[in-house]
């Protein structure tokens, strides 16, 4: 029995992932985000920002990643003084007609007791989608 309920796990995963199904919504992408913050892991909560780059192959210049990891820095003194991340809750979700941009609203709430709803812009980079930090 559980081996057969293995298998169909299995089996069922793969159509998915075969599909075109993922994990990859705005919503994921916003939790993750804030999962990793919560945990201290700034520097891996810098993958989830969308980052445009000045050089010619779009890759980070050595100053844009030292910039990141300072952000990081910053993002690491910002929860100290808010007693971190208590919880957060994706309250919704809107993708945008051209499938290329959406809005996640998002009940933060912080170590210190402190609650705020935010809202959050994403854009779609290589297919994911990444937390917009541009000021348009």
């Amino acid at each position: 029995m559980k081996k057969n309920l293995i298998l169909w796990s299995a089996i069922i995963a793969f159509i998915f992932a075969a599909c075109g199904g993922s994990s990859n919504t705005p919503s994921s992408t916003v939790e993750a985000y804030f999962n990793a913050v919560k945990a201290g892991k700034y520097e891996k909560s810098l993958k989830y920002l969308a980052v445009e780059s000045e050089s010619e192959d779009g890759k980070l210049t050595e100053k844009e990643e030292a910039q990141m990891l300072a952000l990081a820095g910053k993002m690491e003194e910002s929860m100290k003084e808010v007693g971190g991340i208590e919880s957060f809750e994706v309250l919704s979700e809107t993708i945008a007609e051209d499938g290329n941009t959406a809005t996640v609203e998002v009940k933060l709430t912080n170590g210190n007791g402190d609650s705020d709803d935010s809202s959050m812009k994403l854009k779609k980079v290589n297919d994911e989608w990444k937390i917009d930090l541009s000021i348009k």
